[in-house]
């Protein structure tokens, strides 16, 4: 008998699309963060911007706490 295959797992790395689904804003609305410097960091591979789902969840969190300090 074989072993079995490798689980696939999924990529921690997000399309602007996917990211801002992720994070509940308008893709407009997680642009504008991004051209600002207030977003995300934000990756390029080749021409596609990508994000990693970890930098998503840390600007969540940042920004779900300036907002309750009144930001």
């Amino acid at each position: 008998m074989g072993s079995a295959p490798d689980p696939v797992l999924p990529s921690p790395w997000r399309s602007v699309e996917e990211a801002a689904l992720h994070c509940r804003v308008s893709r407009s609305t997680l642009e504008r963060a991004v051209r600002s410097g207030d977003g995300p960091r934000v990756h390029r591979v080749g021409a596609r911007r990508v994000f990693h789902i970890d930098d998503l969840d840390s600007w969540i969190k940042q920004s779900s706490g300036e907002q309750r300090r009144g930001r």
